[in-house]
């Protein structure tokens, strides 16, 4: 989307992790451009590992002040079919007919989000 960059931490570059991108805090992403904001890219010796890489560096990423797709990137990370190499051109539409609304939390994730609420609400 468009605006300004209001918080922005890349993720820790390395060999087998790349990031193409222009952008920075306090910049704008202008409607004149591209809204791309990055190109992030990992490699590693199989397609697990190049995964986990890329699931770790996506988790370190901040991007603040304007939409991004980090949720629905993770989420797909985290589809067994993609994570299978079970997919097709047609992955998207298959998997997220009705569009992407974000990923379902475990249990264990919401109460440990619960409790910290709690936490927070009564100090």
């Amino acid at each position: 989307s468009t605006g300004r960059i209001i918080g922005y931490k890349e993720p820790k570059l390395s060999e087998n992790v790349r990031l193409d991108t222009g952008v920075y805090e306090g910049g704008e992403v202008s409607m004149f451009y591209d809204a791309m904001i990055a190109k992030l890219c990992t490699y590693s010796e199989n397609r697990e590992k190049a995964i986990d890489l890329m699931k770790n560096s996506l988790g370190e990423f901040i991007i603040r002040g304007v939409s991004h797709n980090i949720n629905f990137l993770q989420a797909i990370l985290n589809n067994e079919k993609f994570v299978d190499g079970n997919i097709s051109t047609n992955f998207i539409q298959e998997e997220y007919s009705e569009g992407f609304s974000g990923a379902e939390l475990n249990s264990e994730l919401n109460s440990v989000i619960l409790c910290a609420s709690v936490f927070i609400f009564i100090q």
